[in-house]
């Protein structure tokens, strides 16, 4: 990717990776202050979520997402960006399911400790 930075011709850098690489990479273009950069840095991964989506599977997949391996992989949601015409539906929905998954997580806890 250097050669092409270094070229001058790219005008936007979209990247999703480490701060330091994109700070290496975004140095090597001649005229780094107008470079427009669209990063997604150090693991902020994120879900866009439009107004003609499925909510149901969304609203599943962002908690999946977000509540797998307790966010701690790199590749756990972190961030949702939702359109205002339904940002209080899925706000709803994703409470509901998330305190459903919670629950269901705590009573397997309780569970496992009587035995």
């Amino acid at each position: 990717m250097p050669p092409i930075m270094q070229s001058g011709k790219v005008d936007i850098f979209a990247f999703i990776g480490g701060s330091k690489a994109a700070d290496a990479l975004m140095k090597t273009h001649p005229e780094p202050h107008r470079l427009k950069a669209c990063l997604a840095l150090d693991a902020k991964n994120l879900a866009i979520v439009m107004p003609d989506c499925n909510l149901d599977s969304a609203v599943a997949e962002c908690v999946t997402g977000s509540l797998s391996y307790n966010g701690q992989r790199c590749t756990a949601l972190k961030l949702m960006f939702v359109h205002e015409s339904i940002a209080a539906q899925v706000l709803a929905a994703h409470r509901r399911r998330a305190r459903s998954k919670l629950r269901s997580a705590s009573r397997a806890i309780i569970c496992e400790n009587e035995h």
